[in-house]
């Protein structure tokens, strides 16, 4: 042993070579020679024999335990309309979205902010609705099925006025662009 804090230390501390490990024998007392061309990654573990530890329940009493919510009385038929509704409404938020990125690029040139005529304000919202005819033809289609199945279902009733107002106003936007 060597004196690891130096004259006035009594702490003694084991040299690297006094220091052994016990290693425990093999259960079998056989080891399992596995050739080499076996892969290893293939073999079980073995598990022990024991069977789990029981889990005591909490102390408390059961009627604490918390209580699921009453179940959904909306019909599935009503979220599949509203799902259809919340897409059309998404178009829609794009198309706002895309129109005023029109917008600030008409107003925006050299740096200099100036004053956008209502021409180029019909222009960008023709831009940013005139993506393809099929999608505008899908949008009305989508809108009014969102309506339909709203304002049949039961439950979500109340999103079957909004969707109908999104239906009309996909018909004139699809009728701007498709018509005559």
């Amino acid at each position: 042993m060597t004196n690891v804090g130096g004259g006035a230390s009594e702490v003694a501390q084991r040299d690297d070579d006094e220091f052994e490990v016990a290693v425990p024998a093999s259960p079998t007392g056989e080891t399992e020679v596995m050739p080499a061309s076996a892969p290893d990654h293939t073999r079980r573990i073995p598990l022990l024999d024991e069977e789990p530890r029981p889990i005591t329940p909490m102390p408390g009493d059961d009627a604490a335990a918390p209580v699921a919510p009453p179940p959904s009385r909306t019909s599935r038929t009503a979220r599949f309309g509203a799902a259809l509704f919340w897409m059309a409404a998404g178009w829609w938020l794009f198309a706002v979205v895309r129109w005023g990125t029109e917008v600030a690029r008409a107003s925006n040139v050299d740096g200099v902010w100036r004053q956008v005529p209502t021409a180029t304000l019909t222009d960008a919202a023709r831009d940013a609705t005139d993506r393809a005819p099929s999608e505008l033809i899908a949008l009305v289609a989508l809108s009014f099925i969102a309506t339909l199945v709203l304002l049949i279902s039961r439950g979500r009733r109340w999103l079957g006025v909004p969707g109908l107002g999104l239906a009309a106003a996909a018909v004139v936007v699809a009728w701007w662009h498709l018509g005559p």
